[in-house]
């Protein structure tokens, strides 16, 4: 992903961080609205994610912020799970989510078809594997995904 020199310093910070409290970085974003930066964390547990998670994670981070003060200005600093439409953001998170339904947006059409929404089966070869519903199983080469977000389920 195209990440900013200040949005690569701070990932290495926040997973620096998170590793330590045994947290994954699922997302981080910098920007600035009005004149106020806003940092953006998504973060995630194989047991899940508390509110209190995020408020630790929160006061961790701020405090080496603070210190390091890589951010010019004043900012906000939001943490939070990644919530049930959570993001796949590499192969390992297809195959960690395998039986999971997924929506992938492809960078290219397949089949003249840029979106699927199928089950994940499995990661093979750099590829991942779904079962969609009405064409059976579909093949994508992770280097075509352009984004793939986990689909509610009920």
């Amino acid at each position: 992903m195209g990440e900013t020199p200040l949005e690569k310093k701070l990932m290495e910070l926040a997973e620096s961080i998170l590793r330590f409290e045994r947290f994954e970085l699922v997302e981080l974003s910098f920007g600035r609205g009005s004149g106020r930066g806003l940092l953006k964390l998504v973060i995630d547990r194989e047991d899940g994610v508390s509110v209190e998670d995020c408020a630790t994670i929160s006061r961790e981070l701020s405090a080496v912020l603070d210190v390091e003060d890589l951010i010019p200005g004043s900012y906000t600093l939001e943490v939070s799970s990644p919530g049930l439409d959570r993001p796949l953001m590499s192969l390992s998170d297809f195959l960690r989510f395998a039986g999971r339904l997924a929506k992938v947006t492809l960078e290219e059409a397949m089949d003249n078809q840029k979106v699927f929404i199928g089950r994940i089966m499995r990661v093979e070869d750099g590829n991942v594997i779904l079962d969609v519903a009405g064409k059976g199983t579909v093949t994508i080469p992770y280097q075509n995904v352009k984004k793939a977000r986990l689909e509610v389920e009920f």
